[in-house]
């Protein structure tokens, strides 16, 4: 069997489904380290060394409804192939389905957030990704959270939290008017004010860099940065919010430089949070 065709406990089909995960084999503008694109089917692939059953949450994704749709066709221009992404991840939730997209670099985040509507928007990352272009591209995975801005002030996204960041330019500190903001710093020191905050969010799209994770505990990442999030920062962190999520991607997996333990890791995020999703939801 090719483990990496589809992700373990995935065997729903699409119509009798409740999570839908979708693959983003897309790194065109990584800045560092390319090979995002080979993420999607490793990470599918380390899932068949996880069991189905989420031991912290007791639930079996295998009784969750999920299906693996594959990957999505990533060989058009980039802003096309973000249209693309965004009616795709839009058709998935108006036919009531939860979407946990799989990267891929961060920008197909501004694709998949560009057609829902009323949507909170949570990013656990090491970088502000604020810059207003990067390499001669609008669209590149240094400028995502600049481009979710935009639809902020456009009245699509209601609110934009940033969680685990510790790098950036002063200008895009700067130019960060509007954004909430709890750095990994801020974090160290406790998580209740993070946490009281998520609390009163709803309709939340959540998208996981997983450079927000400290190196030592994700290093295979296209712009690995010290001094970030641990594992159970991050679960308690999901935690608050799964329960009122609309949408999920987990991005920025670089399996070049992996022993395998970062999509492992990876894949028990995913498993994780939809058993979690399943546990907390209303």
């Amino acid at each position: 069997m090719n483990f990496g065709l589809f992700f373990a406990g995935a065997d729903s089909d699409y119509s009798s489904s409740r999570y839908v995960i979708l693959g983003i084999p897309f790194d065109l503008t990584q800045s560092f380290r390319p090979g995002s694109r080979f993420a999607p089917g490793r990470i599918r692939e380390a899932s068949w060394n996880l069991e189905s059953y989420s031991f912290d949450y007791g639930v079996d994704i295998s009784d969750c409804s999920v299906h693996d749709m594959g990957n999505l066709d990533v060989e058009y221009p980039h802003e096309i192939l973000l249209r693309k992404i965004g009616e795709r991840v839009s058709e998935i939730v108006e036919d009531g389905k939860f979407p946990v997209i799989i990267g891929g670099e961060h920008s197909i985040t501004a694709g998949c957030v560009s057609k829902l509507k009323k949507v909170s928007v949570l990013i656990l990352d090491a970088h502000f990704d604020m810059r207003n272009e990067f390499d001669g591209s609008r669209s590149n995975h240094a400028c995502v959270t600049r481009r979710l801005m935009e639809m902020r002030d456009a009245g699509t996204v209601e609110e934009i939290v940033l969680a685990g960041v510790r790098s950036g330019t002063r200008e895009e500190i700067e130019n960060g008017d509007g954004l909430t903001v709890f750095t990994a710093r801020d974090l160290s020191y406790g998580m209740d004010d993070l946490l009281s905050h998520l609390s009163s969010l709803k309709n939340i799209y959540i998208s996981l860099d997983m450079d927000c994770f400290d190196p030592s505990v994700a290093p295979a990442v296209s712009t690995p940065e010290p001094g970030g999030l641990n594992f159970r920062n991050v679960m308690r962190i999901l935690e608050r919010v799964a329960g009122k999520s609309m949408g999920f991607d987990l991005v920025e997996v670089v399996p070049e430089y992996d022993s395998g333990n970062t999509c492992i890791l990876s894949a028990r995020i995913i498993r994780d949070f939809i058993a979690m999703r399943e546990k907390f939801k209303g």
